[in-house]
């Protein structure tokens, strides 16, 4: 009888941990894409990163639900002209205030990032210039909550993104900004 090495052990037990990482009951695959609109601009939230797949990114606008990023996936999100507070949590929060407006398109980028306990996240405004930016959208696929598991996951965290965005509010915590000019 043949016996596992511990080595063979250890990569069967590296892949499964790291494809059990790739996907979140959560979300779904999205049925459409969104196209900005007269009152309402689209924000995509992008991973092309498969690095820290087992970490997933929770996607906010101040304490509305917006998704679960995975690796290798994009959330749209249809957003009121205005400002917003856009905010991802990992063992960290990252945040983004923005402006947007009617009738855009803006790009964020969320990258996991080395934490101490698990990945930290990382977001950044792409602007859609960027040369990376087509590569990731024609590689990355689209993905959307479902309804079904939405509020008991909300439910669950909203009190921790509540204080997220008073730290925010009071000076407490760094930010980003992306500005009306960030879309297309």
């Amino acid at each position: 009888m043949k016996t596992i090495s511990f080595r063979s052990t250890l990569v069967l037990l590296v892949m499964v941990l790291g494809l059990s990482g790739c996907a979140s009951s959560m979300m779904l695959k999205a049925d459409s894409i969104l196209s900005p609109g007269p009152n309402y601009a689209v924000v995509n939230f992008l991973r092309p990163s498969a690095l820290g797949g087992a970490i997933k990114f929770g996607i906010w606008d101040r304490d509305n639900f917006i998704g679960i990023l995975t690796p290798r996936n994009y959330i749209q999100y249809k957003a009121s002209p205005g400002e917003h507070l856009f905010m991802a949590r990992a063992e960290n929060w990252a945040v983004i205030k923005a402006t947007v407006a009617a009738g855009k398109t803006y790009y964020i980028l969320a990258a996991p990032r080395m934490g101490v306990w698990k990945a930290r996240v990382a977001m950044e405004v792409v602007k859609p210039d960027d040369e990376k930016l087509q590569k990731w959208m024609d590689s990355l696929e689209p993905i959307t909550v479902d309804p079904a598991q939405r509020d008991a996951y909300v439910s669950e965290r909203v009190a921790d993104v509540r204080t997220a965005v008073d730290n925010v509010e009071s000076g407490k915590a760094d930010f980003s900004v992306m500005n009306p000019a960030d879309g297309k």
